[in-house]
């Protein structure tokens, strides 16, 4: 209501749990534990806006001539799926340690202009996933460049389980099952095999609780060593005979397999426009064809056009998902299934695995609460409401000129640190090792900022 002019709803402390204590102090009640919220904190959902400008301009407050931030830089120039021009704001509060007058981002679709653009010189860096499969091979030659580093990221097919087809848990894992993560890797060339909904390598102590709850799991249900190595990996034989279980029959033909009863009229793979998600569909659409014997139809759409009816699951069949972690823990990855609607934008919505959530969240000890949400995870994948695919990278480059600019699991950014090396003998040279060597100037700023907290 707010944005539209109307007054904001009066609304006390005990209703939303927070409250002013002071101008400096926030209070946060939580009706349960969770264990990651200050990490959630730093996520964009909880920056502050300015009451009185949303009460003046509604829903235009957001305008150039109109917004109010509080960030080190201000909007200078905004022009429509043209450029975002920002200045540097002499009245943020530690503006001496701002070292940029200025950045221009360019809001730019096809990923090869934007890398053209960047040979050229006309543009210092760019952001995240914008290297496109064909340039790896040359990108990887300019070690003082190119950055290829562990992202909480993951990349996945949803299904629309709430409608025929794919309500059928043994078709969905046929279609998981008949997929060569190691194979699309490889054609990716900086992406690892994902078999499930949480990212390995980023959050260690869970990759531990995921291996000690998978073996609990196997004992209790007395499979074998070798058949329970299998779970979720790639089988286009086991995916074959679960298509048949699931009332498909796939028959031998020619050199490969058909399907004819499969209803493809019926469903597609949705996707957003771009270079690398087409790949990936394309890639994708193959193995099913090569594994299954069915041709999936392609569907790419603009990206809030695809944005809507994925979250509304009105889509028929699997859509694309990219899931970027917004705070360093499991439950970010987790979260997505959890109650409904749900970001998971499947349909999925399970009582029982909201159960097991809050409980693993209700725990303290660290370690038994990894192994909580193990069990939950496992339980999820079983229901199998995507098809799980890569783990991403954080992947993009920058002139060796541009410092402070750091690869990190969560791929953000704070401009405030970043500053233009005038130097060349302070130049980067070896990017591999950004994480590893001190720069003294942002050193220094963080243990200023660091002091301030102490005080």
């Amino acid at each position: 209501a707010a944005v539209e002019g109307a007054e904001f709803v009066p609304v006390k402390a005990e209703d939303i749990g927070i409250e002013a204590i002071d101008d400096r102090t926030l209070r946060i009640t939580m009706r349960q534990s969770a264990p990651f919220f200050l990490g959630l904190l730093a996520h964009q959902f909880f920056r502050v806006v300015p009451q009185k400008a949303i009460e003046k301009h509604g829903k235009n407050w957001i305008r150039k001539e109109n917004i109010v931030t509080s960030g080190p830089f201000r909007i200078k120039e905004y022009r429509p799926y043209d450029a975002l021009v920002l200045e540097k704001d002499p009245n943020y509060w530690d503006s001496s340690n701002v070292h940029l007058d200025g950045i221009e981002f360019y809001p730019i679709e096809e990923n090869s202009t934007i890398l053209n653009l960047y040979k050229a010189g006309s543009i210092d860096a760019f952001l995240n996933h914008t290297v496109v499969t064909s340039w790896i091979a040359e990108v990887r030659n300019y070690k003082d460049e190119y950055m290829n580093f562990p992202e909480g990221s993951t990349a996945y097919y949803s299904f629309n389980i709430t409608r025929p087809p794919f309500d059928n848990i043994k078709l969905r894992k046929a279609f998981s099952m008949a997929v060569d993560r190691v194979a699309l890797s490889s054609f990716r060339k900086i992406t690892k095999p994902l078999y499930d909904l949480t990212p390995d390598g980023i959050f260690p102590e869970y990759d531990k609780a995921r291996v000690k709850v998978s073996e609990e799991i196997r004992q209790e249900r007395g499979v074998a060593p070798e058949v329970w190595a299998k779970n979720n990996k790639f089988d286009p034989e086991q995916a074959r005979r679960l298509l048949t279980e699931a009332g498909f029959p796939v028959q031998p033909s020619g050199d490969g397999f058909a399907c004819p009863t499969f209803p493809t009229a019926t469903v597609s793979m949705m996707f957003n426009t771009g270079e690398n998600n087409r790949a990936i569909a394309e890639f994708l659409q193959a193995q099913w064809k090569q594994n299954l014997g069915i041709t999936v139809p392609l569907k790419s759409q603009e990206f809030k056009t695809f944005l809507k009816d994925r979250h509304e699951v009105t889509y028929s069949g699997l859509a694309q998902s990219l899931w970027s972690g917004d705070y360093m823990d499991p439950y970010t990855f987790l979260g997505l299934h959890y109650g409904y609607p749900n970001n998971g934008d499947s349909g999925f919505n399970d009582p029982k695995y909201n159960k097991m959530l809050d409980e693993a969240n209700s725990e303290l000890d660290v370690t038994k609460r990894y192994e909580m949400l193990a069990r939950a995870e496992f339980y999820l994948m079983e229901q199998q409401p995507s098809v799980p695919l890569t783990i991403n990278a954080t992947n993009w480059m920058k002139k060796p000129y541009v410092k402070g600019m750091y690869p990190n699991p969560g791929t953000l950014l704070p401009w405030k640190f970043v500053y233009i090396e005038k130097d060349r003998a302070k130049w980067d040279t070896n990017v591999d090792t950004i994480m590893t060597q001190i720069d003294p100037q942002v050193e220094k700023q963080l243990t200023e900022l660091t002091d301030t907290q102490k005080k």
